[in-house]
């Protein structure tokens, strides 16, 4: 019963990190884009670097905030069987190294692939593509290397 409930806590609390890490990640980097004079998304005159300051308004950043909502339900469906699998396999007493690489390539891969999907609606800029492979990456590594430093549900040696 432990266990189970070590391993519904870490699922829940890991999903919200990684669509926290990875979809709200990328809206940053995008938003911060902007202030370089990068254009991150656009039809027209398409993304890239115009070397002009955008003031945007609370009606553009709440539209985009409502975007990255709206593509959160839509990266989880694919993000928490993945971390499903991960966390089931931390129930065993495999080196946690053996798990981080390989989470790592999967979520790399599937923050890039879908955020590659999901700009062909809104004319993304490989950049944000990037950006969102290496959130990837990155959560996929960290989460399992630091914060699972054992077996779920198991006590400390302490």
């Amino acid at each position: 019963m432990r266990r189970l409930k070590a391993f519904l806590i870490a699922e829940l609390f890991g999903s919200l990190l990684c669509i926290g890490v990875i979809v709200f990640g990328t809206a940053l980097f995008m938003f911060l884009c902007q202030f370089v004079g990068f254009l991150p998304y656009s039809d027209r005159p398409g993304p890239g670097f115009y070397g002009w300051f955008p003031l945007r308004s609370l009606s553009d950043i709440g539209g985009a905030a409502w975007f990255q909502l709206g593509l959160a339900p839509f990266f989880a469906m694919y993000a928490i069987p993945a971390l499903t699998i991960f966390l089931a396999l931390r129930l065993t007493t495999i080196n946690r190294w053996f798990l981080a690489v390989p989470a790592a390539l999967v979520f790399g891969f599937l923050a890039f692939y879908l955020m590659a999907g999901i700009g062909w609606y809104i004319a993304i800029s490989g950049t944000a593509v990037i950006a969102a492979g290496v959130l990837g990456i990155a959560f996929g590594a960290v989460c399992f290397l630091l914060w699972f430093r054992r077996p779920l549900g198991q006590p400390s040696q302490t």
